[in-house]
């Protein structure tokens, strides 16, 4: 190995085992990547918000109570609109023997349905129809099992096929199911859709075609052992976190590629530094012990191994430091008193931390295994350099520190405006008629 290398000492030694041993880091990556994304597609999601709040709440203590005794949060409604009585006891005699379903309350528990209303009075009555003409009524339905159980799940499933026209299935347990079933049908399309817009970015950035795919590669790892360990732990995630985390990861931790692979194209460039030919000559007397290729490419090889060793050595300790701040500001999210932010903080701080050993690991050792292809495939770069905008902000820094002081100021402003909503239910579609009866119920039986 060449002096200029040698002298980084103990962090050269690092650089040049990960060059070194490239194909067996990539072996132990793919293996490690079939459990990871098994896990990762098998996460246990948690979808109940209430859970991440302090248990020393008082509201939190009266629900605990509240589900205890009267087994609020196994309850939902079946609203039924402009239907005869007879229409309506059929209907819950079909619900009560549906498997998941404990009993389900309604008028005819209190009083012989076939009697008029007027004769069974305004107080009982209205307990159970609502609406301007009253011919709105709920059911009362009791589940076996909470909102996560699998047969709930199976139970509002069949419930949702046995109702008509007119006729609905409300409740935070309804909702918590169908808030998880819109979050898993829309999580795969926002993280297409953050991908392909990353994946663009690269592209017009990077010099290689090859470049964004190796990159994404890299951080899908990280990101697919981060939540194989959640899930190797028996940790619940929330559906908030679940739905932002890779996200999140990506454009977060994509910088590390970036320096690295910067950082190994300038080596390349620049070549050894002032040793001249040395990787050439490394490269012809490799060629000529093997026969197998010409001297050239060997020293072409040499050249790049080489360059990435330095860039390795090189932008180690400033990726550290980055991934270091930034995974403790996450991990600052961990002092709320919600939950919540525990719950997003430690698993993004993993994340970042995991996505800086996949850079230093994975990236290198795919860029050298695949060099020709992207050299094969580079163009160059879309972007302007930008040289006559760095000349104008040095040249007018006091008017550019003036605007930028400006900014700072309408931001605090506009910041200390902005309304904050605490709101689970606004997350749904405004179309969702489920959730607008729901709302009406809540109301109506508050009132």
């Amino acid at each position: 190995m060449s002096p200029g290398v040698r002298r980084f000492g103990f962090a050269g030694s690092i650089p040049r085992f990960i060059v070194r041993r490239r194909i067996a880091i990539l072996v132990v990556a793919a293996v490690m990547l079939v459990p990871s994304v098994y896990g990762t597609l098998n996460i246990r999601v948690e979808y109940d918000l209430l859970k991440y709040l302090p248990t020393s709440l008082e509201s939190v203590r009266g629900y605990e109570v509240l589900d205890r005794e009267f087994r609020y949060a196994e309850r939902a409604a079946v609203v039924v609109r402009g239907q005869p009585d007879w229409a309506v006891l059929a209907l819950k005699d079909r619900l009560s023997r549906i498997d998941g379903v404990s009993s389900v309350f309604w008028l005819s528990d209190l009083a012989d349905p076939t009697i008029p209303h007027d004769y069974l009075g305004e107080r009982l009555v209205s307990q159970f129809y609502m609406g301007d003409e009253g011919d709105t009524t709920f059911l009362l339905v009791s589940l076996a099992k909470d909102g996560s159980s699998p047969r709930t799940v199976r139970a509002i499933d069949d419930i949702k096929r046995l109702l008509g026209e007119e006729q609905y299935l409300v409740g935070e347990v309804v909702s918590g199911i169908e808030m998880k079933e819109l979050g898993m049908s829309q999580m795969p399309k926002m993280v297409r859709t953050a991908a392909a817009l990353i994946f663009l970015v690269l592209m017009v950035t990077l010099p290689s075609a090859a470049m964004p795919f190796v990159f994404m590669i890299t951080i899908g790892a990280a990101y697919a052992y981060n939540m194989a360990i959640s899930y190797a732990l028996g940790q619940k995630v929330s559906y908030l976190t679940s739905s932002v985390a890779a996200a999140m990861q990506l454009g977060v931790t994509m910088d590390y590629c970036i320096f690295l692979m910067h950082s190994f194209h300038a080596q390349r460039k620049q070549g050894l530094a002032g040793e001249g030919t040395a990787g050439a000559e490394a490269g012809v007397k490799v060629g000529a012990e093997t026969g197998a290729r010409s001297g050239a490419e060997a020293g072409a090889k040499a050249s790049a191994e080489a360059a990435m060793e330095r860039a390795i050595a090189r932008t180690a300790n400033a990726i550290l430091s980055s991934a270091l701040t930034t995974a403790a500001g996450f991990a600052a999210l961990a002092l709320m008193r919600v939950r919540l932010g525990a719950d997003m903080g430690l698993l993004m701080a993993r994340g970042v931390l995991l996505s800086v050993v996949c850079t230093l690991l994975i990236l290198p050792s795919l860029v050298l295994v695949f060099q020709n292809v992207i050299d094969k495939l580079t163009h160059p770069v879309l972007l302007p350099h930008f040289r006559g905008l760095a000349s104008l902000v040095v040249r007018k820094r006091i008017p550019v520190f003036a605007v930028a002081l400006l900014a700072l100021l309408l931001g605090y402003v506009g910041s200390s405006r902005v309304s904050l909503s605490y709101d689970t239910e606004s997350s749904f579609p405004a179309t969702c008629r489920r959730l607008q009866l729901w709302k009406s119920f809540v109301m109506w039986s508050v009132g």
